[in-house]
């Protein structure tokens, strides 16, 4: 269920004339707001849920839908809780169908440490699930992200973009032709969930100064 690109973009005057850009894009699963029905988170507290409580239409809360897995998501970034945070909740259909544990609201705690919360809901089965992250960052080869492979560096937490977008990047890295540079997106400041299961690598063609941006869809 993940997306995971990496961008890098050369620096040097030439390159910025000539605008070339590296990607590569590695399990290829595409969020998208395009599609007939639209979903929505529904809950309380309304500032948990983006100051609006049960609301059936909130823009704000509608999700991002994969149609080929039948699973959309929505990202609440950023959370500061300072204690656990009880939450009701429901997903909606098209502002009227609502679907929750056997019609009754589900139930979750947001715990103080967590960060960035991920719903879930597939619209085949209506089976859905909540992922609570305290950390989302990438752990890699020193050369790019400054340390090796150092799963606790906060300089390599990655920031929402929008959607269930997340992006991290480092500015102004040396780079040399012929030379695999690997890294992996970690949960929780740890390896125990991590993508993708074999490290991701990347080469440039020639030597540079070079912006590297990795992209990863949650």
């Amino acid at each position: 269920m993940m997306n995971l690109q990496i961008n890098t973009k050369q620096t040097s005057a030439v390159a910025r004339m000539l605008g070339r850009l590296l990607t590569l894009v590695m399990l290829a699963i595409t969020w998208t707001n395009a599609w007939a029905d639209t979903y929505v988170v529904a809950g309380q507290p309304g500032s948990f849920f983006n100051g609006v409580e049960w609301g059936a239409s909130a823009q704000v809360n509608q999700m991002t839908e994969n149609t080929s897995i039948k699973t959309c998501a929505l990202v609440i970034p950023n959370l500061n809780n300072s204690s656990n945070v009880s939450i009701q909740y429901k997903f909606v259909k098209n502002g009227s169908e609502w679907y929750g544990n056997n019609g009754s609201n589900i139930s979750a705690t947001i715990s103080s440490s967590t960060k960035i919360a991920v719903f879930y809901f597939n619209t085949n089965d209506k089976t859905h699930s909540l992922t609570q992250l305290s950390s989302l960052r990438v752990a890699g080869v020193s050369s790019v992200f400054g340390s090796d492979w150092n799963t606790g560096d906060t300089n390599n937490n990655m920031s929402f973009e929008s959607g269930t977008t997340f992006s991290l990047t480092k500015q102004n890295v040396t780079l040399a032709p012929n030379t695999n540079y690997s890294f992996k997106v970690v949960y929780n400041g740890g390896w125990t969930e991590a993508y993708q299961s074999n490290n991701k690598e990347f080469t440039v063609s020639e030597n540079g100064i070079y912006d590297v941006k990795v992209t990863f869809d949650i």
